[in-house]
């Protein structure tokens, strides 16, 4: 299989994609080249945030049709404050009929990538000490509540409640932990990819982290 992968952010999942998708399926291996042909491939592309992904999901659509090589164009991102069908519709409306033969396969990260981060429970410690992470769990508790019905907090839209929330997180569970777009290096390793794994397979929380599993295993 041979993939065609558009993500939204940067340059955050351009770091971590390679990561779980090798965990996922470690027979893809990753092309730094559009004409390089090996089989069970992918090549990957950021879409540098909204509205500039709009571009680049359309230039990824002409590369497919053009190359005529790659079994599916899957675009992965953000639901932000939309739903997940809302975003999915989007994305599904926004390529229509516009693939000659590959597959459209849709990830929809829900609401961002870091509410799947904070699915990883022993990341959570039971008895922090941090303040601002006590404060936190108080208003939603990641490790015992489905990190997807996370609300909104003060200033700060639930995508960014995600994102302060995984950093205070991450720091309290291990201070050189740390997290940030540029520097996500505290979600790659394959024991970090396999507890959410495990959330989501014993749970059913993080329901949107099947549309990448489904994708690449």
């Amino acid at each position: 299989m041979r993939y065609y992968i558009v993500v939204e952010g940067a340059p955050g999942e351009p770091k971590i994609y390679p990561h779980w998708i090798q965990y996922t399926n470690s027979k893809l291996v990753q092309l730094s080249n559009l004409n390089d042909n090996r089989g069970d491939a992918y090549y990957l592309v950021s879409g540098y945030g909204y509205p500039n992904y709009l571009k680049i999901i359309e230039n990824a659509i002409q590369d497919v049709n053009n190359i005529n090589n790659f079994n599916y164009l899957v675009v992965a991102i953000d639901s932000e404050d939309n739903t997940y069908q809302e975003k999915y519709d989007e994305v599904k409306d926004l390529v229509a009929d516009k693939l000659e033969s590959a597959e459209l396969k849709i990830i929809v990260q829900y609401f961002c990538i870091e509410t799947w981060a904070l699915g990883n429970r022993i990341a959570c410690r039971r008895n922090t000490q941090d303040k601002v992470l006590l404060e936190y769990k108080n208003i939603h508790d990641v490790r015992k509540a489905d990190p997807e019905l996370l609300p909104s907090y003060k200033e700060m839209n639930r995508a960014q409640f995600a994102f302060s929330y995984l950093k205070c997180m991450l720091h309290d569970w291990y201070p050189n932990a740390m997290y940030t777009k540029s520097n996500p290096k505290a979600l790659l390793s394959e024991d970090y990819f396999n507890q959410i794994k495990k959330r989501f397979g014993e749970t059913g929380h993080i329901s949107s982290f099947r549309s990448f599993l489904d994708t690449f295993q």
